[in-house]
């Protein structure tokens, strides 16, 4: 599912998109041992069950919002290998959490 980037959002860097990933890391308590910002092809993200993510690099023009979205739903993966109701019911408890939390 790939998702038009919002006009309005402001474009971060790499480092601080890494931060941003590490900081909902520690909140859902998962490791990511590696985070990787590269173009992708096919979609906007994955993770491997080594605790690898890699998200393409549209993300850093996104909105924080959406780039929320993603990396929670990476992050989640960690947890949950599939895209079941568990799954399901973490990545939207994660973001009503946090916004929540504003």
């Amino acid at each position: 599912m790939i998702v038009a980037i919002e006009s309005q959002a402001t474009a971060i860097t790499p480092a601080t998109f890494r931060r941003e990933v590490r900081r909902w890391s520690k909140r859902i308590a998962v490791d990511a041992r590696e985070i990787r910002v590269r173009a992708m092809k096919r979609k906007l993200a994955s993770a491997s069950s080594q605790g690898r993510l890699t998200f393409d690099i549209s993300l850093l023009a996104a909105s924080a919002d959406h780039r929320a979205e993603i990396i929670v739903h990476e992050l989640v993966h960690l947890k949950v290998g599939n895209h079941g109701r568990l799954f399901r019911s973490l990545v939207r408890a994660y973001l009503a959490e946090a916004a929540g939390a504003r």
